[in-house]
């Protein structure tokens, strides 16, 4: 599986909670329509695309599946459809 985050850090925290610096991505695909070209009847669209980036810190018990935990966050929160 692709995994569309990254993390950047983790870090013992106390309460046995372990802290986690991650990255989430997603490239955004947008379409203008169809528009005409020349005289010759032909169309084409104009596709753009972007990527954003998200930058979060979560909390996490120390026996938690890190990854698990920041797909479901991902996931909730639209980032994977």
């Amino acid at each position: 599986m692709i995994k569309p985050f990254k993390i950047i850090a983790t870090v013992d925290e106390e309460n046995e909670h372990v802290g986690v610096t991650y990255e989430l991505t997603k490239v955004v695909v947008t379409v203008d329509g169809m528009q005409p070209v020349g005289a010759s009847g032909e169309h084409w669209e104009s596709i753009q695309t972007k990527t954003e980036t998200l930058g979060a810190y979560i909390s996490l018990p120390a026996g938690a599946d890190i990854e698990q935990e920041i797909f479901t966050i991902a996931k909730n929160g639209g980032w994977i459809q």
